[in-house]
């Protein structure tokens, strides 16, 4: 009898083990009845069941479509079907600006309208999972909400992964395809803007800093006036800045106004030159507030211009 008992828990324990526990489930998006699972930093799926039906060995894993998943093993890239079987078919992951999903998240962080330093405090530690769907065309032609996160932050991910510039299309046996893709937005790796109210001496004050707009948008959108609005001269000074970098303080005064501009650091004297120059042609901004009233707000902004 004791025997018996000693089999069956060994059976049990075996079962256990073959199963991933609920934390394991990276997401719970289902797609061809699997959805992708991480154990150990590794990649497979689960089934409905939350059975580890193909086994975590993948460094990466995205969801199936039209019974075929693209998995990458050993910086292998390759299809599998829905029962782990490797397939004879030639296959490539879409890319954001020659990078995988990983680039595409950090393009949405950098431009989340955070209001003000206290919505950043709140929102830090929250996750946004929206399913994104990547056209034959590389456009983006669906952002559907796949969590249970506020309604507020879902609305503000779409408005910003619906504006995306086309991607590189995946594709099977070198034709395009249609690929849908469960997009975790982890506030906690977001890193704002280096930005503080300061008073008419220039110290440093405390309080929730509603940011500077800059022309109905934040100061990512002055990046845009930035870089739209940089001229050169000749080809020797364009190409004298393409790959240079320049670190930036200045303030947005009480009136909007830019203004105690700083060259922090700078890789050569064009881009430190241009910098100054568009810094001093600012148009207005709204001012920031702190308590509804108005005050300068100190920032530092890094400029990278490369370009083609």
């Amino acid at each position: 009898m004791k025997a018996v008992i000693a089999i069956l828990l060994s059976l049990f324990a075996l079962q256990a083990a073959a199963q991933p526990k609920e934390s394991d489930a990276w997401f719970h998006y289902y797609s061809d009845g699997r959805a992708v699972a991480k154990r150990d930093s590794l990649y497979g799926f689960i089934d409905r069941n939350g059975v580890e039906v193909i086994p975590c060995q993948y460094q990466k894993a995205y969801n199936f479509n039209d019974g075929i998943a693209m998995v990458r093993h050993n910086f292998e890239v390759f299809a599998i079907d829905t029962l782990g079987n490797r397939l004879d078919r030639k296959v490539r992951i879409p890319k954001f600006r020659g990078q995988e999903f990983e680039g595409f998240v950090y393009w949405v962080w950098r431009r989340f309208p955070f209001t003000s330093s206290d919505e950043y405090a709140q929102l830090r530690n929250q996750t946004a999972n929206v399913v994104i769907t990547i056209g034959k065309d590389g456009r983006i032609t669906a952002c559907e909400k796949a969590d249970d996160s506020p309604e507020s932050i879902f609305w503000k991910v779409h408005e910003i992964v619906m504006d995306s510039p086309a991607w590189t299309p995946g594709e099977v046996d070198g034709k395009p395809v249609e690929i849908r893709y469960l997009l975790p937005i982890e506030f906690g790796h977001f890193r704002p803007l280096k930005c503080r109210p300061i008073d008419a001496e220039g110290r440093y004050m405390g309080g929730n800093l509603v940011y500077p707009l800059f022309r109905n948008g934040y100061a990512y959108n002055f990046y845009g006036w930035f870089f739209g609005n940089l001229r050169f001269r000749n080809s020797n000074e364009y190409q004298r800045a393409a790959s240079g970098r320049v670190r930036a303080a200045f303030t947005v005064d009480t009136k909007g106004s830019v203004r105690d501009i700083e060259i922090l650091s700078f890789h050569n004297e064009v881009c430190r030159k241009k910098t100054v120059e568009l810094l001093k042609k600012s148009p207005r901004w709204i001012p920031g507030t702190v308590d509804g009233q108005p005050v300068a707000v100190r920032y530092e902004l890094t400029f990278n211009f490369r370009f083609r």
